[in-house]
């Protein structure tokens, strides 16, 4: 079957500023678990503390599962993605709970049995700020925070699935050596992790690293100095294609609106694959992270397109027929905040579909979207 292009996005969800299916998604992924998407809203930081919420994937069936409280009990200002292992669902915010730099938790997909596993307390023991998604590696949880550890550098942590056993495995140190501030999430293979800091490293502007799995034989592989053959403030995560990571900046490149790259595993061979224009037209500043389907990359930038609303768009992995499937704020719709604006996260790409989310647009909050892809 084949979609003409005005066909393929479809608006799920349309999120009410104010309302309680709250509002500014930030670096979220939605997940596609059966045939139900969970994902999550981050809220203002003031009334709305954010929510966990579901809706089946054809935009019906919309619930609030948990409202953050934020205070010593609860985390507030939910990030990343949810993870799906049996019958819980696991996860993490940024902030609140005892430390207020976040917590980690569970639930069962109805909602019930919600359950702070870890309370992130900063200092030189613990993590801080986390704004990826947890990865789960050998029966065991991996993640990032932004600050935290011996220097406020941010960490990487590992944590049972019960919250016990919690370890830093590497405490960042910033300067012109090292990384700072990872904003993304772990990538794996079978042999190691790889990740991105936003700052730190020979010009501050963030490093991407590999480190062992216990945590040793950390080494940075390359360090972003922006200008125009270099990105710089890498804020996603990593994807492994073959021996290459492929990756993206929020900003650097020709245009200083950010890049697409490709580096090999030992660090060597770094290329970029897509500079955005600075015209902005072909979309600008991309933000979160690259999904692969069918040997296609797909991704979003926050900004460019139409109006400055960003852009839906799919590359191959060699860098070859970049194209814009989608601009935000599309005239086609009946006024231009009944689309969505500003995609600020991920995708989730799910037989030959793609859901993703947008900061505003919609009824003020942001929309819940889908794109169907062509087939052959």
């Amino acid at each position: 079957m084949f979609c003409h292009a005005a066909d393929r996005y479809t608006i799920l969800h349309r999120f009410d500023k104010g309302a309680n299916d709250s509002n500014n998604q930030e670096a979220i992924r939605p997940l596609l678990h059966g045939d139900v998407l969970y994902a999550s809203t981050r809220g203002n930081n003031t009334d709305k503390k954010g929510n966990l919420f579901r809706l089946n994937k054809d935009g019906t069936g919309f619930a609030v599962m948990h409202e953050f409280v934020g205070g010593d009990a609860d985390g507030h200002s939910p990030c990343g993605a949810l993870i799906a292992d049996g019958d819980r669902l696991y996860g993490m915010t940024s902030r609140g709970g005892r430390g207020k730099g976040g917590v980690m938790f569970r639930l069962k997909p109805d909602g019930s049995d919600y359950t702070v596993l870890h309370v992130f307390q900063g200092w030189y023991y613990d993590g801080d700020t986390p704004y990826g998604t947890l990865l789960l590696d050998a029966g065991k949880f991996y993640g990032l925070t932004a600050r935290g550890g011996t220097n406020d550098s941010g960490v990487l942590f590992r944590i049972n699935k019960d919250g016990s056993d919690f370890a830093l495995l590497r405490c960042f140190s910033g300067g012109r050596a090292d990384g700072a501030t990872p904003y993304g999430s772990l990538t794996a293979d079978a042999a190691a992790f790889y990740g991105t800091t936003f700052a730190g490293g020979s010009r501050n502007k963030g490093v991407l690293f590999r480190v062992n799995k216990d945590g040793s034989d950390y080494k940075v592989l390359h360090h972003f100095t922006g200008g125009f053959d270099n990105g710089s403030n890498p804020a996603g995560s990593l994807l492994v294609h073959g021996d290459l990571l492929i990756g993206m900046t929020f900003d650097g490149g020709s245009g200083d609106k950010g890049i697409i790259f490709s580096i090999h595993k030992d660090g060597t061979g770094f290329r970029i694959l897509r500079n955005f224009p600075s015209n902005g037209a072909e979309g600008s500043h991309p933000h979160g992270s690259l999904a692969l389907h069918n040997e296609t990359l797909y991704g979003v930038t926050r900004t460019g397109g139409r109006g400055e609303a960003g852009v839906l768009f799919s590359l191959k992995p060699d860098g070859k027929q970049f194209t814009v499937l989608r601009r935000f704020a599309d005239p086609s719709s009946h006024t231009t905040t009944d689309d969505g604006i500003e995609p600020y996260g991920s995708l989730s790409v799910h037989e030959n579909t793609l859901y993703g989310m947008t900061r505003r647009g919609g009824k003020g909050g942001g929309v819940l979207f889908r794109y169907a892809l062509s087939t052959p």
